[in-house]
């Protein structure tokens, strides 16, 4: 059992993220058992009462759209966090499917693919002989053998409750999200303008459309979730890695507004971009001058 109880933030405004996490990794079970041994026995509310009209909201984007109480009346009653992951993976959108994964996540997602891969090939040539036209008509008008079935029914269950398709582990990762940025070996005020540079990636590919605007938001939403769990080894003072962390709480609360406003219909495509581009020369603005003032 791992100890999920002692990773909690201290900082409450990153309960969020961090629970999200949780809700989508593979060890929320842990992390019931041990908030259980600490817990006191009351009744417990149901989800509806403690999240209130937020539910429906928190379904489409995600925990941040809770208070702290909220959070926190979640965090008592932690048999509600199943019940919880259940209705995300049921009813949550496509940025449940954003939240970062943990590297043990992805190597798991990826081994089972290749399992299936490999039985779903064996059992193709299984069946797979010389036939005659007749027996070709049998084959087209016989059930599929049930081997194939659980197979594919396996298969469909393991990409439903993973919530992780190896196509999206094919995207390339820009602007916070590149590896070679997160492990970077460079002093504190180099790596604030490492960050600012790729900050202003933003800039190198310009949405067309809607659709793609969206697109582009949701990817930076994930590389200001992926910058602020990462470990932040660059940073050796505590206040820069307090003020990173931070900053990306805000800058992520203000990129999900704005894919809100465009999905909504609230702002028009052009007021959203350039509301987004002037968000983005700002957060370049604050890395940079948190690397003059480092040194």
């Amino acid at each position: 059992m791992s100890l999920e109880l002692l990773e909690i933030p201290d900082d409450v405004l990153h309960w969020p993220g961090w629970l999200e996490r949780q809700l989508v990794g593979l060890h929320l079970s842990d992390l019931v058992a041990q908030l259980k041994l600490i817990s006191d026995n009351r009744p417990s509310p149901t989800i509806e009462e403690v999240c209130g009209e937020q539910l429906e909201q928190l379904f489409q984007n995600g925990l941040v759209v809770l208070s702290v109480r909220q959070i926190g009346r979640l965090l008592e009653h932690p048999e509600m966090l199943l019940e919880l992951q259940e209705r995300v993976l049921l009813e949550g959108s496509s940025y449940w499917q954003q939240v970062p994964r943990s590297g043990e996540h992805l190597a798991l997602v990826e081994s089972q693919r290749l399992n299936i891969e490999v039985n779903l090939q064996a059992s193709a040539n299984h069946t797979t002989l010389r036939k005659t036209p007749d027996d070709v008509y049998k084959s087209l008008t016989t059930r599929v053998p049930r081997r194939t079935w659980h197979i594919l029914a396996v298969a469909a269950l393991l990409m439903l409750v993973l919530g992780v398709t190896w196509l999206r582990m094919q995207r390339t990762p820009w602007g916070f999200e590149r590896q070679d940025v997160l492990a970077a070996k460079v002093t504190d005020g180099a790596y604030f303008t490492l960050l600012a540079e790729a900050a202003g990636e933003w800039f190198l590919k310009r949405p067309e459309d809607t659709p793609a605007l969206v697109r582009r938001l949701k990817d930076y939403e994930r590389g200001c979730q992926t910058l602020s769990a990462s470990t932040l080894t660059q940073l050796s003072r505590p206040d820069d890695r307090s003020f990173l962390i931070a900053k990306c709480g805000d800058w992520l609360t203000k990129i999900r507004s704005f894919r809100s406003d465009l999905e909504s219909g609230t702002k028009t495509f052009e007021q959203v971009l350039t509301e987004t581009d002037e968000a983005i020369r700002n957060m370049q603005s604050a890395l940079r001058d948190r690397a003059a003032l480092t040194g």
